[in-house]
Parts: structure tokens; C-alpha cells; sequence
């Protein structure tokens, strides 16, 4: 079944994408700061024209673009780009080995404190209807919630297992918010859910699964969290973000995603 939250799957370019490049770099450690400097400029130009719409989020996750095309420049073989479009095989996600190893890290080596909730999410044509499992199976109406996608900005990561994508929607609070007398029907989602908020991001570490869901997947991502996203957003915020997403993309020992994982566009289900 089709999701009405459908943005991801909008229509992507050929393989024939240009890459944006960033300038030489001649360390790495320079490397990493000129390229995400460079990029950030890049990512927030694309993003502006969406990020004075009402109940704005902004989010960043970790995914596979598939093939690498050649790079336009020598220098853009090492360094993070945008591409000037949308990739056709994007997977987004990871493998179940990169997600624990990314959850340890978070908690040992950037000491946060990680929250596990667990919910389900009922996705039909009036929104995205979410409930929270207890331990005991019991459940709790949260909410209801209308999510359009309105822009995608993906960067390739050389030498890494995966590559960001960063996307901002409107979640649009549905206006009767007292749960519905019957469950609704529609696509579910069973969702167990690592996060933590330090500052204005959002770590969400995310098991996704669910009846009509041909396997388990692996969501690792990081949300804003912006009282006024056009003045939250800016290069300084994106730069940060980019280098938070990078230290877990660049893990030693990552696998990356198996080769057998379903594309995102010929996926089912919907966020």
C-alpha cells in the first residue's frame, strides 16, 4: 500500500547526476572542515525557500546512494558533495551491525543517554496515527499527524559505508487530537526507538518493522530541534549536524548495507 507521506519517492534523476564539488584539500583534517564548510552553504541555499512553511522539520539521515558516477574534479574523489538531484537506488538506512555499533558509540564515546520508547504508527490517507506500546502491550494514543515532504539534499560521503540525505518536511498536527474511538486502518509501522537530545539535535535510532513488512530495518538519523527553523537553521547549525552524521558514517569497521537491500523506491512503506 502507498503512503499518503509519499515525498521520498519523488521522482529522481538519471545516472547521469552532476556532483557539486568542494575546493582541493590538503589535509585531511583541513579536508573535513572545508568540505563540510563548503557543503553547508550549499545544503541551507536549497533549503530556505522551505523553512519559513509552519511546522517545519529538518532532518538528516544516513542511506546509500548507490553507484558512484566519476567525479567532475580530482578533488571531489575524497571530499563530502551534493549532488544536483536525486539518486534513482538510494537505500535508505543501515545495516543491523553499523546501527548497534552506532548506538554504542553514542552512548560510550559521546556520552549521551539514550531513551528507548516503542510505538506504532498507522499511516493512512488523514494522516500518520501513532501509539505508544508499554511494556505490558498496552496502548496509548499519542497523535495525529499530516507529514509532506517538501525537499531532499543528499550528499555523497567518499570512502565511507554511507552517504546523508537531508530532508525537510511540514508535520502538520491533525486538529482533533482525542484518540480515535476505533483503531484506524491503514499501512503500520512497529517502531523500537533509541534517542537523545543534546542541544538543538535530535539523535534517532530507529528499528522499523511491522506486519506487511517484508524484513527489519535500521533508521539512523538526526532531527532539529528549532522553535523557529528559519532562524535555527543556518551554515554554523548545518555544519555541525553534517559533522555529528559523519563520525557515525565514518565509524571504523562499518559494513555498510547488504547488497540484497530493497531500494528505497520499490519499498512499500512510508516514514
Amino acid at each position: 500500500m502507498s503512503s499518503p507521506e509519499s515525498g521520498e519517492a519523488k521522482a529522481c534523476a538519471d545516472t547521469k547526476t552532476q556532483e557539486f564539488t568542494s575546493a582541493p584539500q590538503p589535509t585531511e583534517a583541513a579536508s573535513n572542515f572545508s568540505a563540510t564548510a563548503s557543503i553547508a552553504h550549499a545544503i541551507l541555499a536549497r533549503m530556505k525557500p522551505f523553512l519559513s512553511e509552519q511546522y517545519i522539520e529538518v532532518e538528516a539521515r544516513l542511506c546509500d546512494l548507490g553507484a558512484h558516477p566519476p567525479p567532475l574534479t580530482a578533488n571531489s574523489v575524497s571530499a563530502p558533495h551534493l549532488l544536483n538531484g536525486s539518486c534513482r537506488g538510494i537505500q535508505v538506512g543501515v545495516s543491523a551491525e553499523d546501527f548497534h555499533r552506532m548506538r554504542d558509540f553514542l552512548e560510550a564515546e559521546e556520552k549521551l543517554s539514550l531513551q528507548h520508547t516503542k510505538t506504532e504508527d498507522v499511516i493512512t490517507r488523514d494522516g500518520r496515527y501513532t501509539y505508544a506500546i508499554a511494556e505490558d502491550g498496552a496502548e496509548t494514543f499519542v497523535g495525529c499527524i499530516k507529514k509532506k515532504r517538501l525537499c531532499n539534499v543528499e550528499v555523497r560521503v567518499p570512502g565511507s559505508r554511507y552517504d546523508i540525505r537531508l530532508s525537510v518536511s511540514t508535520e502538520e498536527p491533525r486538529k482533533k487530537q482525542d484518540a480515535p474511538a476505533v483503531k484506524p486502518q491503514g499501512f503500520v509501522r512497529q517502531k523500537s526507538r533509541w534517542t537523545a537530545t543534546e542541544g538543538t539535535y535530535e539523535y534517532a535510532l530507529t528499528r522499523v518493522g511491522g506486519p506487511a513488512d517484508e524484513k527489519t530495518t535500521f533508521e539512523v538519523e538526526i532531527e532539529g530541534v528549532h522553535a523557529d527553523a528559519q532562524k535555527g537553521v543556518t551554515v554554523a547549525w548545518l555544519e555541525e549536524l553534517m559533522s555529528r552524521l559523519l563520525k557515525m558514517a565514518r565509524l571504523e569497521g562499518n559494513t555498510g548495507l547488504p547488497r540484497n537491500a530493497v531500494p528505497l523506491n520499490q519499498r512499500k512503506q512510508r516514514r
